[in-house]
């Protein structure tokens, strides 16, 4: 349990510090998505 109280505190950190490959993997994420998405429609 304790395992995944640590992984639940460095997500949090990982978001709140604004990680730049954080920010790198979210900027992808979103382009691909809207992209099918413009692609789907």
């Amino acid at each position: 349990m304790e395992f995944l109280i640590d992984a639940f505190k460095n997500a949090f950190f990982l978001i709140v510090s604004l990680d730049k490959e954080l920010l790198e993997i979210i900027t992808l994420s979103l382009k691909v998505s809207l992209t099918a998405l413009f692609f789907a429609s």
